[in-house]
Formats: C-alpha cells, structure tokens, sequence
C-alpha cells in the first residue's frame, strides 16, 4: 500500500464524511445533512431529526450506522422501528442499496434480512418497539436508531432506553416526521437532544412539481406534518394516540399478512379511489368477543396509463375474498355510482364467491352524524373494539381527522383519508354478538329452567 492511500485509510477511521464519500460512494448535503454529522463530531450523544417525507433521513441514518460500524471495532448497532414494514425499509430500501455501490461489501460477513455482521465483529440488527416483541431493551448497544421515532408508543421507547443506563455514552439518534405533540416533540425541546428539523423542500433532488403533486394527495394536516415537519396539536382528534397505541398493543399479528392464515369469520371494506386517489381494501377478522382484528391492507395507486385498471382492482379484491372467504365487503360507490359495483357483484356470482357485495353512498349523515361511519369507528376504538398492527400510512390518516365544533362534524382536513373509509366500511358489517341472560341468579354451567321435587322454577318469568 503506497503513501497516499495508507493515509487515506488512515482518516477513513476518523472523518466519518470522508468516509461516507471514498467508501460508501455517497455524499453528505453540504447544508443540511452535515449539520447532523458535525453534532455527532462535536460529541452529540442524542439527536432528533424533525424532518419531511423524501427528506433523506433514513439515507443519512444508514450511512451514519455503516460508517461507525466500520470505523469501530465490535460496534454494536440496533434499529429499532414502529412495525417490521419500516424496519424491513431502513434495511431493504437504504442501507443495502448504499452496500452495493460502496468499497465495503467485502467486509461483509454475514447478511440478513435485518441483520449484517462486519469482519471486524461489528453487527447492525433490526428490532420493533412492539408489546409482543422480545429482546427490546438496548442493553449494550452503542448506537440506537430510531426509525419513524414519532409513531413508537412512549412505553416502549421507556423500555428500549433503559439499557443505555449503564452504558451512558450509547448514541441514541431519532429521524421522523412529526405525530402530534407526544414524546418526539417533547424529546424535540429537550435541552438534552441535539434538535434538527428539515422540511422536505430542502431535499435539491425533490422538484417543486414533484413536490405540489405528493402535497395534493394529502390532506391539509398530513401535509403540514409529513413534507412540512411541524407540530400539529392533535387534542381535537376523534382518534387520540392513547387509543391508537392501545389498539396496536392489543394487536394478536405483529405483521399484516398477505394471505389468510388462521380459518376465521372475515369482513372487509373497499375504499374505490377516484383518478387522484387511491383504492384501498381493509380486512377485519371477527373474534369471538366481537372485537375485530384488522389483518390485511391492500392498496391500489390509481394508474391512468392502464386502460385495465379497474378490472385488476376488482380481479385483486375477487381473490383476496375468495382466499379469506370474506362474508361481507362494504363497497364504496360514491362519485363512481353502482356500476363498479354491479360489476363486482355479477362477476363474484359468475366465480361462485360466496361474498355479499354492498354498496355504500358517501353522505353528509353516513360520513359524520352519530348513525355515521367516523361515529361508529371511534366509538370502537374507546371501547378497545378494534385491534391491528402498525401501519405507518393508516395511522397518519386516523390523526388527520378532526370534530369541526361548528358544523357539529367531523371532517379529514384535506383529500379523502382512504384507509380510514376503508376501514370503517368494514368495521360496519361486524355482526352483533350478545349474551343472553336469565337472571343473576344463574350460574353459568346450570340450566336456566331446574326441576325440584317435581316442581318447576321459574327464573325470569320463563318456565
């Protein structure tokens, strides 16, 4: 090894821009990614990133993770995430992406899916911040990632944290957009973090057409929150966190599936996207108390180069119906009138599935008074009704709800929220299930009619 290159081996192990730009072929933005990697030099030991969608934070968070893992020896580094979707993203989507064009795949010992180990015994693995998951606390780790840190629920960023108490000089990075105002915010104007926040139009590579047109396809608060990174109040949501999260650590799957797994009693709702908008099919699994286990989501991105687009979107939902043996799929047929649904109904009978299509107008009484769909769904997430696991996109919806005290509604603030109607719509078809009781006097295992001495006893006036 001649001169030069012994010495630039030699700051490769202690300039991490450096090493991001000779061995990972990728360059830190001179006016905002850089910002975060002077922190880290200066000796930040915890950083929140506040920052829009497209942004570039999980780029900048894989390439951060790499370089310390590579630059230290028997580094340890674990990600953690609200759901395996956005773990399997960091991992999948970004950090193998920036392997494969680096000069370090050969230190490459073994790869996994969420999970790589480097020869110089450094490892980065993937985690989930879920009830159900094990081997959360960070005990040992000297880099904590925290990945759509604003979506994790509060309790379990608690447990995740406590493994840093006897390793205080642990690294602990956070990169999300916002989510109301709950611990993100709170860790945000904390004088113990490091606080960035970077909208998405400081991304050069996001045009301003591109840009205006992901704007359109949210609404007004999503917007603000996801390519504007602010704070929104969330006080006067239908849906609040506490609800949401207890839903999600209720949740019986830590993934959605793709297919059914379990024999069970299924409804469904399909939210029929116009041309800016998307189709989406939600799947509840009825259980046994009643209470509905949301299981699949199926989403269909309107494509108006495809004259057979409709067609795909009813052949989709014909056999996600057929596979799960769904009873009842509620339709929405508003601005698209009863013809898609016709359509659905003679081709499910011309295929022999056995599904009750119904079609559901859109109105100002069935999307916002009591008897209404928004009514009826939160009413079923304050009485822990409804149970699912993290989906980044459906939660974001569920908080962009509002109660217009004025109008004595509620209303999504901005373009149709296609999760959230496609969930209610299913959530509509849950049977009515009720225990019949007798009297209090009955004991479960008697019989609610007893004979003694041949005399009949009457227990709520039957006999």
């Amino acid at each position: 090894m001649d001169a030069p290159e012994q010495e630039s081996y030699s700051k490769a192990t202690r300039n991490v821009p450096f090493f991001m730009k000779e061995f990972l072929n990728w360059t830190p933005r001179e006016h905002d990614q850089m910002q975060v990697l002077d922190a880290l030099k200066e000796g930040a030991r915890r950083i929140v990133i506040c920052k829009g969608r497209r942004w570039g934070g999980t780029d900048l968070t894989t390439a951060i993770g790499l370089t310390l893992s590579a630059q230290n020896p028997g580094f340890r580094t674990a990600v953690f995430g609200p759901g395996w979707d956005e773990v399997d993203i960091w991992f999948g989507e970004h950090l193998y992406p920036h392997l494969e064009r680096s000069r370090i795949q050969g230190s490459i010992v073994e790869e996994l899916k969420r999970s790589i180990k480097f020869s110089n015994g450094s490892k980065i693995i993937g985690k989930i911040c879920s009830p159900t998951s094990h081997g959360k606390r960070g005990r040992g780790f000297d880099l904590l990632i925290f990945t759509e840190a604003a979506f994790i629920m509060d309790s379990e960023m608690h447990i995740v944290r406590l493994g840093k108490l006897d390793h205080p000089n642990a690294i602990e990075i956070q990169e999300s957009s916002p989510n109301g105002l709950n611990h993100f915010n709170t860790s945000f104007n904390d004088t113990d973090f490091v606080s960035f926040k970077f909208p998405s139009s400081l991304n050069p590579k996001v045009s301003k057409k591109e840009l205006a047109i992901e704007r359109g396809k949210m609404t007004k608060l999503e917007a603000a929150q996801e390519l504007d990174a602010e704070f929104i109040d969330d006080s006067t949501s239908p849906f609040p966190q506490i609800l949401i999260d207890e839903a999600v650590k209720s949740s019986k799957i830590d993934s959605w599936w793709t297919q059914r797994e379990q024999l069970g009693y299924y409804i469904a709702g399909l939210d029929l996207g116009r041309k800016r908008d998307k189709s989406v099919l939600f799947i509840w699994k009825v259980e046994k108390d009643g209470n509905l286990q949301g299981v699949l989501i199926k989403q269909h991105d309107y494509n108006p180069d495809d004259p057979r687009f409709w067609s795909k979107v009813i052949d989709s939902t014909e056999y996600l119906c057929k596979d799960f043996k769904v009873q009842i799929l509620n339709v929405d047929c508003t601005g698209l009138g009863d013809k898609v649904v016709l359509d659905m109904k003679t081709q499910f009978a011309d295929n022999k599935i056995d599904t009750r299509v119904n079609g559901f107008n859109f109105t100002y009484a069935s999307k916002n008074k009591w008897e209404g769909l928004m009514n009826q769904l939160s009413l079923k997430f304050e009485r822990y009704k409804l149970h699912f696991p993290f989906h980044l996109e459906f939660i974001k919806q569920l908080k962009s709800i509002r109660f217009n005290s004025e109008k004595m509604l509620f209303e999504a603030i901005g373009k149709s929220p296609d999760h959230v109607m496609a969930a209610a719509l299913g959530a509509l078809n849950v049977p009515v299930i009720s225990t019949i009781s007798y009297s209090k006097a009955n004991v479960a295992e008697e019989s609610p009619i007893k004979e003694d001495n041949k005399t009949v006893v009457s227990y709520g006036g039957i006999t």
